[in-house]
């Protein structure tokens, strides 16, 4: 309850900044930022925390989350995180051709083929490198396409 009022202060860089983001994210389909953004320039105009969850329609959790990420890492701090993918091209290359699923095989031969926990814990003991069977399929996917 101690932490009803939590302003933000923008220079007229940062402000010019995050309208920027905004006019960049309104021809776009990212209303996740569009709404972080809104709640940066609320509180910039001294909107407190209940009032701006109930405007988005997010709670004041989430609020002051966004809010800190702001003060933390800038624009940056709400922007989406795009993470790197674990294994390179080759070491998917690899896996595929050990586990005898051929690059551009069709689905249906799938079954005949390693499972995907299988894969992941072949990646682990091959190269000490974790990764979820979900993670995995969509590191094959992105690189192959299947």
């Amino acid at each position: 309850m101690g932490r009803r009022y939590l302003f933000l202060h923008l220079d007229q860089r940062e402000l010019a900044l995050v309208q920027q983001f905004m006019n960049r994210m309104a021809n776009r389909s990212k209303w996740r930022e569009r709404l972080r953004g809104s709640a940066i320039l609320e509180s910039h105009h001294k909107k407190r925390v209940k009032e701006i969850a109930r405007d988005l329609g997010r709670t004041e959790k989430w609020v002051y989350q966004t809010l800190q990420h702001y003060r933390q890492r800038g624009i940056e701090g709400i922007t989406p995180q795009k993470y790197p993918t674990k294994l390179t091209h080759e070491q998917i290359t690899e896996l595929l051709t050990v586990s005898h699923r051929t690059v551009g095989a069709p689905l249906k031969d799938y079954h005949r083929r390693w499972s995907l926990q299988k894969m992941t814990q072949w990646v682990k003991d091959k190269w000490g490198i974790t990764v979820s069977r979900e993670g995995l399929r969509r590191m094959v996917k992105r690189h192959y396409g299947i």
